[in-house]
């Protein structure tokens, strides 16, 4: 009765959004200082670099990971709206930079390794919603 509902040869999508192994590729836009990801069922890892003044990102039942490490701050300031849901996003971020998080959490964790300096000259504000997932900061 199975094979009736999911027969042996799969026929997938094979549109913009989807690779041949199932997974969607992930989307990237820059808009001047604004930069925005998605990712749904698989895994990226951007380097941001450049100047930027918000960074937007959405991933869900996947993983994602973003280096901050050669980004330059607008005004000495950036905002990172973030939404991730069913997976893990890590945000790599300079030790030597202010970090503000304001971050809700239902049925998943915020974490945070190593620190930041809390007087620092560039400040990164870090909003959003972590549902069933984990958003882990790497301070390097």
């Amino acid at each position: 009765a199975l094979n009736m509902i999911f027969p042996h040869k799969k026929h997938f999508f094979h549109g913009p959004k989807f690779h041949h192994n199932k997974k969607m590729v992930d989307e990237e836009r820059r808009d001047g200082t604004h930069m925005s990801y998605e990712n749904c069922f698989g895994s990226g890892v951007k380097y941001i670099s450049g100047e930027i003044s918000s960074v937007s990102v959405e991933s869900s039942f996947g993983a994602m990971e973003l280096f901050f490490t050669d980004a330059c701050l607008t005004n000495n300031n950036a905002r990172v709206n973030l939404e991730a849901s069913f997976g893990e996003m890590k945000l790599n971020v300079p030790s030597t930079w202010k970090v503000v998080i304001d971050v809700e959490s239902s049925f998943g964790g915020v974490e945070e390794v190593g620190r930041c300096n809390p007087t620092g000259e560039n400040t990164l504000w870090i909003n959003g919603e972590v549902s069933f997932g984990h958003l882990v900061i790497v301070y390097v």
